[in-house]
Parts: C-alpha cells; structure tokens; sequence
C-alpha cells in the first residue's frame, strides 16, 4: 500500500511511501537493549546536547562499491547538516556515537548497517530519522542516491533527490538542501503514522 503526500512549497522532493515490511534476515545488535559502555556514555557527555525535544538524526556509512566512499560520504552529509540546521531545528548525531554503539554490538562501523540494523542503531540513539543511501563515482563526479527513513517505523521511506557534484561535499550539499525540503513534510507524515497505528486509515 503507498501513501502520497504533498505540500504545496514542496515539489522537488517524492512524497513519502510505506513500503513492504522487510521479510528477509533480521539481525539484532547484540546489546543495544542494554546499558552503554563507559567510553562511549563519555563520548556523549562531550557533545553538545540539544534542546528537549529537537528532533534527532543519524546518518551511518553509506553503501559504495568503493571502498572508504561510503565512510567519507556520511562524514560530509552530517558535516553540511550540522552546519545548515539549527541545533535546535535537528540535531545530527556524532559519529563517536554510532561507531561506539555498532563496535560495542560487533559491527564494524565503517560498513553500512541493512535496514533492520539500521533501524536499531537509530533506535538506540533515540533518533526520530535516519539516512540510508548509496554513493558512487564516475570520472570526477559524485553521485548519492538517499532517502529519509522513519525510526519509529522504517516502511516509511521519503526518497530524496539524486544529488551530484565535481566534489564529495557539494553533492552532500545537495542531499542537506533536500533534506531541508522533505522535512517540511515530517509533521503530516508523523500524523498518518500515528493514525494507521491507532487504526483510523481514513484519517491517514
């Protein structure tokens, strides 16, 4: 079943779609119910926390047939993120914390999480969103296929734009632009969300 939705100020970016339930393997993060390592509750106490509230946001290494392109991709998304919303607005998770909550679960951080995994990680986080995508090369230009999941419920995918550059960082640029846009959906989303959960589909 695919649910569209649109605003008018928003006509660049797909509308969100729930897509089939995973079927497939599911892995579990061993751990991540439970208590967070010392090294990592340290990490965290050295980043500056966000208001209460602000939602939250992560985004792990992205898919590449090149090795380190889905590492350096993450890196510059949530640099042009962190730098083009206000704290306040999103608060983009650091990467200490993702790597130290996949290492503690015996994932190496630098390969990008499947869907259900991913879903978890952002769980533990206590994150609302996170960013799945995949990476390439051609010559000397970058391209990111993204889309923005749902933590709560990661069928809920909103594809974003295909974002290109001459360098890394301006087609991260372009994925930050878009994300800008497609959040402005987010509350009318959350609302279909909540109500397919309480089982009023008329009101999604």
């Amino acid at each position: 079943m695919t649910h569209l939705f649109n605003t008018p100020e928003v006509t660049t970016v797909k509308a969100f779609r729930r897509q089939a339930s995973i079927t497939g393997q599911v892995v579990l993060l061993a751990g991540l119910a439970g208590s967070v390592p010392g090294s990592i509750a340290a990490q965290r106490s050295r980043v500056q926390a966000p208001p209460e509230g602000t939602s939250r946001f992560v985004v792990p290494t992205l898919r590449s047939k090149e090795k380190g392109l889905g590492v350096q991709a993450a890196d510059a998304i949530r640099s042009r993120l962190a730098q083009d919303f206000p704290l306040k607005d999103l608060y983009v998770i650091d990467k200490n914390n993702i790597s130290g909550i996949l290492e503690a679960s015996g994932f190496q951080p630098n390969e990008p999480p499947d869907r259900v995994t991913a879903r978890l990680l952002a769980q533990q986080l206590r994150a609302d969103q996170y960013l799945e995508g995949v990476v390439s090369k051609d010559g000397g230009n970058f391209r990111i296929e993204s889309a923005m999941v749902l933590a709560r419920d990661n069928a809920w995918v909103q594809p974003l734009p295909v974002a290109e550059g001459g360098r890394l960082l301006d087609a991260a640029t372009k994925v930050s632009r878009s994300l800008q846009d497609a959040r402005k959906q987010l509350p009318h989303t959350e609302k279909c969300v909540s109500a397919i959960r309480d089982g009023k589909n008329d009101e999604a």
